[in-house]
């Protein structure tokens, strides 16, 4: 007899993986939208908000909206969106150093560039530890939990630990 995984919710794959993160503000633990930022978009009635990823404080550029569907960014005056569902695989970054993101293929073979440009400085050693990797990590993790449940199109909602 196999044991079965229990699904973990985007939500707190995304508060492990991002918390510590600077520039990242969790929305499921009183986080609030930046009074700055555009307004949040439109979300489907499955999609929780989880949090944002702040490229750019001042002009609200690239910012990054989380839910328990969906990654949106905000460029060029509207918000792009992809499903984790969509998600086929994380390309990227290829590069150990000024990483400003990754690109996400589609099952539709698209890309979708994900911007995630923060970084912040290594504890007592030259370099920088880049935000992209915690994400893509993160991202990575969602659709591998996503593809283990056969024939799942959305993912487990807070609290939701059925097979």
């Amino acid at each position: 007899m196999h044991s079965q995984r229990k699904r973990v919710s985007v939500a707190s794959r995304a508060h492990r993986a991002l918390k510590r993160i600077a520039a990242y503000r969790d929305l499921t633990t009183g986080g609030e939208w930046l009074t700055s930022s555009p307004p949040m978009p439109t979300m489907s009635n499955e999609e929780t908000p989880i949090g944002l990823y702040i490229n750019d404080p001042v002009a609200s550029t690239d910012l990054v909206f989380f839910t328990t569907e969906c990654i949106y960014v905000f460029r060029s005056g509207d918000w792009d969106q992809i499903r984790f569902a969509e998600i086929v695989r994380t390309s990227g970054p290829d590069q150990k150093v000024d990483v400003a993101g990754f690109d996400l293929l589609r099952k539709s073979e698209s890309t979708f560039w994900l911007p995630i440009r923060g970084s912040h400085p290594k504890n007592g050693a030259d370099g920088r530890y880049y935000d992209a990797f915690r994400v893509v990590r993160f991202v990575r993790n969602v659709v591998a939990d996503i593809d283990r449940v056969p024939g799942r199109g959305s993912y487990a909602t807070p609290g939701d630990t059925s097979p």
